[in-house]
């Protein structure tokens, strides 16, 4: 199992970040029984400018299952689900503890509000 998580920087103690599309860098972390096995941070590669579905078609490639992230668009999450990948939105915290709260069962998805539009920001 892979989980994808945006991220404000590259190491497990960055934040989860507010936006999807915007992150500097997505977490991927390969666990296995119950065990994170590996985690990596990929630098976004559409930060500056994406198509629709072109983020979560690029973290599909990676093998990617599951999405922890805190606010993500009504497109974007209809792509997440075209692809069979779990969305679990309204998550904050380091990325390190966001991982071991999601493997004890302590995550659930809640709704979120962004604190501000994202559209054409770079």
């Amino acid at each position: 199992m892979k989980v994808a998580i945006p991220a404000s920087g590259n190491d497990n103690n960055a934040e989860v970040f507010e936006h999807f599309g915007r992150a500097p860098f997505y977490c991927i972390a390969t666990i296995e029984n119950n065990e994170i096995k590996s985690i990596e941070f990929l630098p976004n590669p559409a930060i500056e400018s994406h198509a629709p579905g072109e983020i979560p078609s690029y973290l599909a490639s990676r093998g990617v299952d599951t999405l922890i992230c805190l606010g993500l668009g009504g497109r974007a999450r209809y792509f997440f689900n075209e692809l069979g990948i779990n969305v679990i939105t309204g998550v904050r915290g380091r990325i390190r503890e966001v991982l071991e709260k999601y493997l004890r069962g302590e995550i659930k998805s809640v709704d979120y509000t962004p604190s501000r539009k994202w559209h054409d920001e770079h």
